[in-house]
């Protein structure tokens, strides 16, 4: 056996109730808009989401290797300004993995090596630099010099 609901207003008056419901909707509905386009997606870096929305690249270009490189040479000079010794040292190392041949990164490793104590591993890093850096030039002698010590 099924039970039916009849909606009736205490006065008797279901229709009434309804329709005043029906209307609310109509009403609120109007107030909701719908925007023209999908907003950007956060996980896009800036140039993607332009690059979405135009078609084409921007006209700005994203920072070039050495500007990140430089980047984070200069947060690792400023850790260790501080004596944030490790924090410095993984900085110089992020930059390492982006430019692997870059002597002036290692021989900026090896010195925050020496001054955490550490000349073996100064030595090690500057032999290594040694490999990637111009004969002849200030990096290379800087190297030679925690390489051979005086």
């Amino acid at each position: 056996m099924a039970a039916t609901v009849q909606l009736t207003h205490p006065n008797g008056h279901h229709w009434a109730r309804l329709l005043s419901v029906l209307v609310a909707l109509c009403w609120f509905s109007g107030c909701v808009s719908v925007p023209d386009q999908a907003p950007d997606d956060q996980r896009l870096s800036t140039w993607q989401r332009q690059e979405e929305r135009t078609g084409q690249l921007p006209d700005s270009t994203p920072p070039s290797r050495d500007d990140l490189v430089d980047s984070l040479q200069r947060s690792a000079r400023e850790r260790a300004a501080v004596g944030q010794w490790s924090q410095a040292e993984a900085l110089v190392l992020r930059a390492l993995r982006i430019e692997p041949q870059a002597a002036d990164l290692y021989l900026q490793l090896a010195e925050l090596k020496n001054r955490q104590g550490d000349a073996i591993g100064a030595t090690e890093i500057a032999r290594k630099g040694l490999t990637y850096a111009d004969s002849g030039s200030a990096v290379a002698a800087d190297l030679q010099r925690l390489v051979q010590p005086e």
